[in-house]
């Protein structure tokens, strides 16, 4: 499990950015999830097949648009699948929407997970 800051909002689909702005922050979040994950403790992924990846969203406020929150995850997604060193189309994931906290926050869980519930 690794927690990462709330995604920049140039991020967004709806944002109106320059491309190179946009590249820029996408690097930046693709490598901080990279190290995040390489950081956390080790992870059995299956060889083959879907790896699941639960995505929890605790937005900064409750104004987010919930249907925007996958894409701002993007770039986050992409630099655990590089740092695994895998594919992220194995990646299947599945979405909580929490509620808000100051600042932001997005917590992801790669592999099973086991409810305590």
């Amino acid at each position: 499990m690794i927690t990462l800051p709330w995604p920049n909002a140039g991020l967004s689909a709806n944002a109106r950015i320059h491309h190179m702005a946009r590249h820029k922050l996408t690097r930046s979040h693709r490598v901080t999830a990279g190290w995040a994950i390489k950081t956390a403790p080790p992870i059995m992924l299956p060889a083959i097949g879907d790896i699941p990846l639960r995505i929890t969203f605790n937005p900064p406020s409750r104004r987010i648009d919930r249907q925007n929150m996958p894409h701002l995850v993007k770039a986050y997604v992409d630099g655990i699948a590089d740092a695994l060193g895998i594919n992220d189309k194995r990646f299947a994931p599945e979405y909580v929407y929490g509620e808000p906290v100051r600042g932001g926050r997005v917590t992801i869980i790669v592999g099973n997970v086991v409810d305590s519930a």
